[in-house]
């Protein structure tokens, strides 16, 4: 019990701004006027007590002096003046976290939601009954949702998301109008950010106090957090995961990271921490050991931490398991990808890099080889002469189905057998069949304007990547520059320089770097360790026959550049790509990559690995004529799932009026038939949306046909649902969220054992109604017993020293 009630009594307790004022002057002058009644009582009285000495003489003296100054300072009038509120017209707002975040240990054996009740109820009399005496309170349980309590029994801390600034603003939203004296916020501090909330709220004015709930200092947790992963390009696509793993309290402990597929380990790190407080960023690769969707987990354990397949126990070192791992999906389903590589003429690099992609089933490549030129000129040559090209003069059988003189002779591997004499194609329909285009020493007038207008299609409209390599007929020494294709390109096209500064500038040798765009995304990695990594490419054969460029393009990524002992060609691009409209497009500035087979070892993979990766980079991008997109990163159960198909014909135009069977497989195996709507203002786009119940694998059929009943094609996708976790990733309790809340708002934050100090916190405005209230201490008779006593023991120790 504090002074004002010990003198006011409960009659204290209802008031508001409570002030001590006296009624015949003010606070100062009255304190003057107490000491000058203190001080002529005291010289006066003194002159008495002269043949009295030691300490009985100053005793007599004080409890002369405090009867004196006791009698004025009632005569002055003196109270405890304060507002007293009406209930029906000011309220308070009580707001109460019942998210599951409240189910996290405040200490081993009890949780937040726990050491919440059993506050609240310990300091019910001096908290809740006090604020009872002076407002109307309003209960409510906020998380995803806010409702109105009756009592704090009701409180299930079971919501999956916390919404703290939109739960503040829909308890004051039902009391517009009404005057809320303040908004006091029970919580953890952990808050999920609210799409379309104010990042300011204004509230009115209305002052919000905040009481934190959780002992940070104590907190000790092992946690995953920020997971990336990627599929690297290299042969086997291995899954690489990187993640962050927080520590807190575990200074000096050892734990171990996983990453497994199903229930199987593929690979793991030992990790060692050292500080009190830590995050270590770790990366973890491992290839896929069978085709199809396969579910991955990362998971992290304390040493000697016990792992089930539901999960990683808790210990008294690690409070919240349920941030020790994660799940995803990776589709590791067979892909083939379509390679077109038409090449000018007969080299090196064409046996190499078309040896390189056949080694793989995953590349379905068809390559094109222009053995001979159009000749423009025809020579007589007596009566031997013919119309036919002289590559084909001398063999028996008719000459009549043989190519023309002026006409390219082409030699054809892979594809349709009656494709076999023709070139590059002419059609888009044949064309936009392939995911990757990869053009080899041609020169630019060899290509039709059709040719180069579907060829720029192909990459725009489509989705495709063309690659276009060097050599002596290519990029500006090919008639490339001002062309439509130069455009499209990541570098812009060097000024044509004379024949003996193109023949020293193909003669000069130089070696390849990756760059750390390069090795990062995998493409021009040939190990994962930068250091090993860096080694196989120092050892591998010098090149000759690189291009110069005038400049690369903004938005273009370099991935590899040169190292020569010219200054002048030092970091040349070797390759670079980029972005053109919907797909890709990349220049590879020499063709004589083949030294890195034919200069090796017979079995070393260098040559073939990183063409294959290149052409990995290339493909896995490009666009089916339909596809079935997710709008969000990863799906959570109970949150809705937005889902966009997209339908193209075979020149990829925009379908409409397509008839589409969208199915869904939950985790359970029920199947579950999903409506989808076209999209009216953009043709093509068809939408539905589905809400996951539980976490799990849910996979996709989707079938499309056109309007008349044809089929279209069909798609196959999933998705893994997450559970709803976000209350448990970071974990630990934000009291400084809270005191900045509160310190925004003219509120003040407060612990848990602080809650008795909250009413006489409350500010108060003269906007809120209220009644002022006196209460005088002449009503309290303890100041008579005091007189009393204090008299009589002055006046007992006289007439024991003999005075009057």
């Amino acid at each position: 019990m504090n002074l004002a009630n010990w003198l006011g009594g409960d009659r204290v307790a209802a008031l508001a701004n409570l002030r001590f004022e006296f009624g015949l002057t003010s606070i100062l002058l009255g304190l003057v006027l107490l000491c000058l009644i203190g001080g002529l009582v005291a010289w006066r009285y003194l002159k008495d007590l002269k043949r009295i000495k030691g300490k009985v003489k100053w005793a007599m003296l004080a409890m002369r002096v405090a009867v004196w100054v006791l009698v004025g300072f009632l005569l002055l009038d003196p109270a405890w003046v304060g507002e007293k509120f009406d209930p029906t017209q000011n309220y308070v707002l009580l707001l109460f976290d019942d998210s599951r975040s409240m189910r996290i240990p405040l200490r081993p054996g009890e949780s937040r939601g726990q050491a919440l009740r059993t506050a609240y109820e310990e300091a019910s009399a001096e908290f809740e009954t006090v604020l009872s005496q002076r407002y109307a309170l309003a209960r409510y349980a906020f998380g995803e949702r806010t409702y109105r309590l009756e009592s704090l029994g009701e409180l299930k801390f079971d919501q999956r998301e916390t919404r703290l600034e939109g739960s503040i603003s829909k308890a004051l939203a039902d009391f517009q109008g009404i005057q809320v004296a303040a908004v006091i916020v029970f919580s953890d501090g952990i808050s999920q950010p609210t799409a379309g909330a104010s990042e300011s709220p204004e509230w009115g004015g209305v002052p919000i106090m905040t009481v934190g709930v959780g002992d940070s200092d104590r907190w000790r947790d092992l946690a995953l957090s920020d997971l990336r992963v990627n599929r690297t390009f290299g042969d086997g696509r291995p899954v690489r995961v990187q993640v962050n793993v927080q520590a807190t309290g575990l200074a000096e402990k050892a734990a171990t990271l996983e990453l497994l597929e199903g229930n199987r380990v593929l690979t793991s790190r030992a990790l060692t921490f050292t500080r009190g407080e830590e995050t270590q960023n770790i990366q973890l690769e491992a290839v896929p050991s069978e085709k199809g969707w396969l579910i991955y987990k990362v998971r992290v354990r304390l040493e000697g931490q016990t792992v089930d397949s539901v999960g990683v126990s808790p210990t008294e070192e690690d409070w919240v398991p349920e941030n020790n791992q994660i799940r995803f999906l990776v589709d590791n389903r067979e892909k083939m990808f379509r390679v077109f590589y038409f090449s000018g003429r007969p080299n090196w690099e064409h046996k190499f890099v078309q040896r390189a992609l056949t080694e793989d089933p995953q590349f379905e490549l068809v390559s094109v080889l222009r053995i001979s030129a159009a000749d423009r000129k025809f020579v007589y040559r007596g009566k031997r002469s013919s119309m036919v090209n002289p590559l084909f003069e001398g063999f028996d059988g008719a000459l009549q189905d043989q190519p023309r003189y002026d006409e390219a002779v082409f030699l054809r591997f892979g594809g349709q057998a009656e494709l076999a004499g023709r070139g590059y194609p002419e059609d888009t329909e044949e064309l936009f069949d392939y995911d990757v285009v990869i053009m080899g020493d041609i020169e630019a007038n060899f290509y039709s304007q059709t040719q180069l207008a579907i060829s720029r299609e192909f990459v725009r409209k489509r989705g495709g990547s063309m690659l276009m390599l060097g050599g002596p007929y290519s990029f500006t020494e090919g008639g490339w520059r001002g062309t439509a294709l130069e455009a499209m390109l990541p570098v812009m096209l060097a000024q044509p320089v004379g024949a003996e500064e193109r023949l020293d500038n193909f003669a000069r040798p130089f070696k390849v770097e990756p760059t750390l765009d390069g090795h990062l995304s995998g493409v021009w990695a040939l190990n994962a360790n930068a250091e090993q990594d860096k080694l196989l490419w120092q050892d591998l054969p010098e090149l000759s026959g690189l291009h110069g460029f005038a400049m690369t393009r903004v938005g273009s990524t370099i991935m590899a550049r040169a190292q020569t002992d010219s200054p002048a060609w030092e970091d040349v691009p070797v390759f670079a790509s980029q972005r053109y409209g919907e797909g890709k497009t990349a220049v590879m500035a020499t063709v004589s990559t083949w030294p890195w087979a034919m200069a090796t070892d017979l079995e070393d993979p260098r040559h073939g690995q990183i063409w294959r990766q290149i052409v990995r980079h290339l493909a896995v991008d490009v666009p089916k004529p339909i596809q079935l997109r997710f709008e969000a990163d990863s799906a959570v159960e109970g949150a809705p799932l937005d889902m966009v198909a997209f339908v193209r014909d075979s020149a990829f135009d925009p379908k409409s009026g397509a008839r589409m069977t969208l199915s869904l497989r939950d985790p359970n195996g029920t199947s579950h038939a999903l409506p989808l709507e076209e999209v009216l203002d953009q043709a093509g786009m068809y939408r539905t949306q589905w809400t996951p119940v539980e976490p799990g694998l849910h996979q996709l059929d989707l079938e499309v046909l056109d309007s008349e009943g044809k089929p279209l094609g069909k798609v196959e996708e999933a998705f893994w649902s997450q559970a709803d976790d976000r209350e448990f990733r970071q974990a630990a309790s934000q009291p400084h969220a809270l005191q900045r809340l509160a310190e925004a708002h003219n509120g003040r934050f407060f612990s848990l054992n602080e809650l008795a100090k909250i009413p006489d916190r409350i500010p108060w405005t003269k906007s809120q109604s209220a009644e002022t209230v006196r209460l005088p201490f002449w009503h309290f008779p303890g100041f008579y017993v005091l007189l009393v006593v204090l008299w009589s023991l002055e006046w007992a120790f006289r007439r024991l020293q003999g005075q009057a």
